[in-house]
């Protein structure tokens, strides 16, 4: 994370505040979220997609449990 700050706070601060002007990414799930809002997808597909994200995040992110 340091680069990333070394790297924003080094601009100027016009580009620094249309940067922070900018709207955050959209994620998958919000992205699904509006698929199923506007018609595209179906509620069971987006079901479906969740379930899938879901298994592709465990993989990449297990959960850990702490030891006792």
């Amino acid at each position: 994370m340091a680069l990333a700050s070394t790297s924003f706070s080094g601009r100027p601060a016009s580009e620094r505040a249309s940067l922070m002007a900018l709207p955050p990414p959209p994620d998958a799930e919000g992205e699904l979220l509006g698929q199923v809002m506007t018609g595209k997808i179906s509620r069971n597909e987006h079901r479906t997609a969740m379930a899938v994200l879901a298994q592709s995040d465990a993989r990449t992110h297990p959960l850990r449990v702490p030891a006792e």
